[in-house]
């Protein structure tokens, strides 16, 4: 019995060993993949389609080219079985973008041209013209085609003429000079310049209003897409305990076959004494009577003494079942608070979080100090909203609180998106920072990206409140780069800030700049002017700081 007992425990252990490591392997080979088609099934293709996006673009940053293909070729799969054109516009522009760096231009090309005929579905002309120029692009640089490429920017330019789309002719002027420069015909690159220099230097103000429109518009269309990421399921930990319940479960089985073979074996050794028994006693003469109930009583006390050794086990097997089943109860009781605790100490590690960067936070719990760290170069960016004060008493103070709220959310999306720190905001101010606590090489780029979708965002928001004859916001937004240093201030209610002198003079960028722009100092302006168009506004006197040279951010350059 033991040995029995013995053989199927082992049997068990080995399944359930070898189940547990399969089923990790598995988890963790397709755990991504996993993640998007859960997405897709719940209905969220757009944050599939965000998702898959970001793990390629993170690929990419790390230098796995090859390895982002798969995710964005995932992005465009899914794009393709929504209904979202946009969407898909989207998802073939990238994957565009990923064959252009691999220096596949034909497939380049072919998505290029997929993103141009969504994007003219959907009315978005100059993205569609932007795409194009794109396609155009890449047959002059990757397969030495300029006669086509010239083709390409002319169909742009054709395009953005006939919708009056300042920003796509400028492009387009551009890189048809270009082309015929490199052509070697410098009449028609003449044409092409003197045309871009016309239409770039006229004074007509309403078309440089009408080109900023256009370029946030434009942006809104390709930001459209993108989504908060969703906290995915251990679904190891559902697979652990669904295989805990099983074992439980054959823990019990096997118990009770182990007693059904106990009695078994009993009763077998019972009906062979008994036949025994009879046997002897036929074979008895009547002389030997006495000396046959003799036998008898023996083998009725051996009977009662064996039955009452069965009984007794019995028992003792029940009492030691039944401990068997409370020591259990235990356990999982013990089990449980052990998981609520962990859930408690999650939640409170997650609140720690929402306070602290992730960094900070665990040097925090690990000495009870965080000591404050220098960081050579920083971006720091400030908000604030115009006439908030006058704006704010024609309001109800739920609607105020309301409607920071909501915008100040999107600015905690945005920042997020852009690898930016929320430092805290202070009534209607917003304060954010690139490059700390993890100090990178782009916070000057993010930044500027931030600032740009942020203000796109209330350029947007003013649209449908003035639409709604509601009171609106208009933001003011500056930022600066250089040197700071950041830490955690307090004991009972800390907070994680930052100190210098970039700071002060990030926040006079704010204070300097207009609505609705962007407004970076000459330290920003030398670091992005290689990635945005900027406008110089001259030496400005700032409190303070005397004259600071400041710039308006107009565009992003394509490249």
């Amino acid at each position: 019995m033991q040995n029995i007992y013995s053989t199927f425990a082992k049997t068990y252990f080995c399944c359930l060993f070898y189940l547990l490591i399969t089923s990790a392997s598995c988890f963790a080979q397709d755990e991504a993949s996993a993640r998007l088609e859960a997405m897709v099934q719940r209905g969220e293709s757009k944050n599939a389609v965000n998702e898959a996006l970001r793990i390629a673009k993170s690929l990419h940053e790390q230098r796995q080219d090859h390895n982002a293909l798969t995710y964005y070729l995932k992005a465009v799969e899914i794009a393709e079985k929504s209904n979202d054109l946009a969407l898909r516009a989207k998802a073939h522009e990238e994957l565009g973008d990923a064959y252009y760096r691999l220096n596949d231009a034909d497939k380049a090309i072919r998505n290029f041209n997929a993103a141009a005929q969504y994007y003219a579905s959907v009315g978005a002309v100059q993205a569609q013209t932007f795409v194009i120029n794109r396609i155009g692009y890449t047959e002059k640089n990757k397969k030495g085609n300029i006669d086509a490429a010239i083709a390409h920017f002319k169909r742009s330019l054709q395009i953005a003429q006939q919708n009056n789309i300042f920003a796509s002719q400028l492009k387009s002027y551009e890189l048809l000079a270009s082309a015929y420069d490199e052509k070697k015909d410098s009449y028609n690159a003449q044409v092409y310049r003197k045309s871009y220099d016309q239409l770039k230097n006229t004074p007509n103000s309403d078309k440089i209003d009408k080109y900023e429109s256009e370029l946030q518009a434009t942006k809104q269309q390709l930001e459209q897409i993108r989504a908060s990421n969703e906290t995915q399921k251990r679904e190891l930990q559902y697979k652990i305990q669904n295989i805990e319940k099983e074992k439980n479960k054959l823990n019990i089985e096997l118990t009770l076959q182990a007693d059904s073979l106990e009695r078994a074996n009993y009763e077998a050794k019972m009906a062979e004494a008994r036949a025994v028994a009879v046997a002897e006693e036929k074979k008895r003469t009547q002389t030997q009577l006495y000396f046959s109930l003799g036998g008898i009583v023996l083998l009725l006390v051996f009977s009662v003494f064996l039955f009452s050794l069965y009984r007794s086990r019995n028992i003792a097997n029940k009492k030691l079942a039944e401990q068997h089943i409370q020591l259990k109860k235990q356990a999982e009781e013990l089990e449980r608070k052990g998981k609520e605790l962990q859930k408690e100490k999650e939640k409170s590690e997650r609140l720690l979080l929402n306070i602290l960067p992730a960094k900070v936070a665990e040097e925090l719990k690990e000495n009870n100090y965080a000591a404050p760290r220098y960081y050579e170069m920083v971006t720091v960016l400030f908000t604030d909203f115009k006439g908030f004060t006058s704006i704010a008493e024609k309001m109800t103070p739920d609607q105020i609180v309301k409607e920071l709220n909501m915008i100040f959310s999107e600015f905690d999306r945005i920042c997020k998106e852009y690898r930016l720190e929320k430092i805290k905001t202070i009534g209607d101010a917003y304060m954010c920072a690139g490059g700390i606590p993890e100090p990178n090489t782009t916070n000057h780029i993010d930044a500027v990206n931030a600032a740009m979708e942020m203000q796109n965002y209330m350029r947007v928001l003013a649209e449908k409140r003035q639409a709604a004859g509601e009171h609106y916001f208009e933001l003011r937004l500056g930022i600066n780069t250089g040197p700071i240093v950041a830490g955690v201030v307090g004991e009972s209610k800390f907070a994680y800030d930052i100190w210098g002198d970039t700071v002060n003079l990030a926040s006079r960028m704010e204070s300097g700049g207009e609505p609705g722009r962007v407004n970076i100092s000459g330290n920003t302006y030398e670091l992005v002017k290689d990635y945005f168009d900027c406008t110089y506004r001259g030496k400005i006197n700032v409190k303070n700081k005397g004259d600071v040279d400041m710039y308006f951010v107009n565009y992003k350059k394509w490249w």
